[in-house]
């Protein structure tokens, strides 16, 4: 219960952020100081549990860490010395004792920061490029969240495994919490195509992989790596276009339809003209150019207008009747009208083809892969089982002649 040490819940925050200040600069006595003083002053909580156990885990170990030699065995020691902690909170977590995953970061980082500073000065002392040791670096700065350091480190180790779903799969990782998710959508795809098993899905921190977890967990299939990139390609958690929606194909038959409209509006004007239109010498417009440009729009290209170019001959204005300026304003209106037509009914044609390729493509997957995939799947399940129960007979066979044999010789 709170004996009035801390009065408002804004105090037991700044106690708590204190704490942990001190659990990431490795002052592991000051934070189980401060977590246990929270403690006695009846502040119960999952944040300060997992202080108090996080700071003493490393209290306990921090003198035996500093009496270590730098270097890369220490670097070492410490990655298996935050494994076993990391891993001490998750098997927690399964007997059902919750924790602050936040804070167990923190209390990790001052560790791997040191092993991140070994690991480093071992790769420079070497004449050649230990590319292990360099994917445990780039491993390290993730958990450190230095994205830049990791991706650098990755993209390096990369050029020597350009095909390697394990560090795809990590680049992937890295470019999403680096902000570029197109970049991730890619890697990820082509890491989980190339070898689903081998990716480290407990070091992926990117949500939209624990996504396509929950889903396959939900429609109850086993083996749950091997359905990521099936899922993945169907729900388009791996495609980097953008779906056109229903909302946005409406629109832009909306917008068809009111150039329709406008269109018919100056066709009218026109009609009411008809009579002087006799005496308009119609050579005297002419376009010259249509400027165009173009546009990805869910990754389908499309034209786009920018501009039309008239070509008017020169008139005399003494001559000519007064109406003709008015005239060609109106023709050139009409034109312009009539030509944004074409271009909204082309881009319009051109998102309806791509809608539909997907469309096929996706009841493609529904209706015969993925079914195929399942039969494929229940075949080997059955092979398998077949040449368990087949060992099985052949044992009881061996066992069986033994006995007999052990028999006769009696």
């Amino acid at each position: 219960m709170n004996n009035g040490l801390f009065k408002t819940h804004e105090d037991v925050e700044k106690k708590i952020n204190e704490a942990c200040g001190n659990l990431k600069s490795g002052n592991f006595v000051l934070a189980v100081n401060i977590f246990q003083e929270l403690l006695i002053n009846g502040i119960d909580s999952i944040e300060v549990d997992t202080g108090i156990k996080c700071a003493k885990y490393w209290l306990n170990r921090i003198d035996n860490i500093n009496k270590m030699t730098k270097g890369l065995d220490r670097g070492k020691y410490l990655l298996k010395e935050w494994e076993g902690f990391e891993n001490f909170f998750q098997e927690s977590a399964i007997e059902g004792k919750l924790y602050d995953i936040k804070i167990v970061e923190l209390a990790g980082q001052y560790i791997i920061a040191f092993a991140v500073e070994d690991l480093v000065e071992a790769y420079k002392s070497l004449n050649y490029p230990d590319i292990d040791l360099l994917i445990k670096i780039g491993e390290s700065f993730i958990l450190l969240y230095d994205y830049h350091k990791a991706i650098e480190t990755l993209e390096y180790v990369r050029t020597y495994r350009k095909k390697d779903p394990y560090i795809l799969s990590l680049l992937a990782d890295c470019y999403y919490g680096y902000g570029e998710v197109r970049r991730a959508k890619v890697l990820f795809r082509e890491a989980f195509f190339l070898g689903p098993e081998v990716i480290p899905i407990k070091k992926i921190k990117c949500s939209i992989i624990n996504d396509i977890l929950s889903e396959i967990k939900k429609s109850g299939h086993s083996n749950v790596q091997a359905w990521i990139p099936v899922f993945g390609i169907i729900n388009n958690y791996f495609d980097i276009k953008k779906e056109l929606s229903d909302e946005e194909v409406e629109q832009l038959i909306k917008e068809i339809k009111r150039i329709e409209n406008e269109l018919e509006q100056r066709i009218a004007e026109y009609d009411k003209m008809l009579a002087l239109w006799g005496e308009f010498d119609t050579t005297l417009l002419e376009v010259e150019e249509v400027k165009m440009n173009i546009k990805k729009i869910a990754a389908v290209r499309v034209p786009i207008l920018e501009e039309v170019v008239y070509k008017t001959k020169p008139f005399s204005l003494f001559n000519s009747p007064k109406w003709y300026s008015d005239g060609l304003a109106l023709l050139k209106k009409l034109a312009q009208i009539g030509i944004e037509q074409e271009f909204f009914i082309q881009k319009l044609s051109l998102l309806e083809f791509a809608r539909k390729k997907t469309t096929q493509k996706v009841n493609l997957f529904e209706k015969v892969q993925i079914p195929g995939y399942e039969d494929a799947i229940r075949k080997i399940k059955r092979f398998m089982e077949d040449e368990e129960n087949l060992s099985k007979s052949s044992q009881k066979i061996v066992k069986s002649r033994q006995e007999l044999i052990k028999k006769e010789n009696l």
